[in-house]
């Protein structure tokens, strides 16, 4: 099983981030995956500092000769609270890794299809002031194929908050949540339900954190509750915005 493989000089996050980002994987379990058929990725990135919405484009296109595996890649981080990172780098399709790097940022993740939903996920570093975290992108694009949902969260006495950002793609749901001021961020992973009208059903569940609610599909509004070790709360956000400020 290949995972959170090394990185090259083009993006040097070290061994021991990587380490970190190996520890910190989703509930299940999944597998590397053969190189997706997509080449356009939708997510989100969370982190103690930064939160956003992330895009990928890998071209598949570039393999030119028989036996070439590193095709290129470009990424493009929309922070929630405003202002684009522009990322470039590589694609492996023979270990299933993307790295990336622009702006100060570095990203380093595995392409995985033993779980659900199926994904790129990895861990990112910033500057000084943007910290680090953990991002996820899902096969598709927006908003037809992949819906980003950047989302915050508080518990019910009103005296916590965190961030709450997940991608939806089908029926699957994968993401993160992070206590604001905390630099801990958990992944978690669920599904999108059925349909009723316009609303569909969410449901999600981390390491200690655990959540449903719903998706009005008509406004991009979503809502639900939560409970973890910590206590437990609503949550609530809508569809993140690609470079600019805010959530739609």
């Amino acid at each position: 099983m290949r995972l959170w493989i090394g990185i090259g000089p083009a993006v040097a996050v070290s061994a021991a981030l990587l380490a970190g980002c190996a520890k910190k994987h989703q509930p299940t379990a999944p597998t590397p995956g053969s190189p997706m058929p997509q080449t356009q990725l939708t997510g989100v990135f969370v982190g103690g500092s930064e939160n956003g919405l992330l895009d990928v484009t890998i071209d598949l296109g570039s393999l030119a000769m028989p036996g070439d595996t590193v095709v290129s890649a470009l990424g493009v981080m929309s922070k929630d609270g405003g202002g684009v990172v522009n990322l470039t780098g590589t694609y492996d399709t023979a270990t299933d890794s993307l790295r990336l790097s622009g702006q100060g940022f570095e990203l380093a993740g595995l392409y995985l299809e033993g779980g659900a939903p199926i994904r790129i996920e990895g861990r990112f570093v910033g500057p000084a002031d943007s910290g680090s975290g953990l991002f996820t992108a899902l096969p598709g694009r927006r908003p037809s194929a992949v819906h980003a949902f950047c989302a915050t969260y508080e518990n019910s006495a009103a005296t916590m908050w965190g961030t709450l950002n997940f991608a939806v793609a089908g029926n699957g749901v994968a993401g993160f949540e992070v206590v604001d001021g905390e630099t801990a961020v958990v992944a978690v992973q669920g599904t999108a339900a059925g349909t009723t009208g316009t609303t569909r059903s969410l449901a999600f569940a981390g390491s200690d954190f655990i959540g449903n609610g719903s998706w009005n599909m008509s406004t991009g509004h979503v809502a639900g509750v939560w409970a973890s070790p910590r206590g437990s709360g609503v949550w609530s956000g809508d569809l993140c915005i690609a470079g600019t400020t805010g959530s739609e």
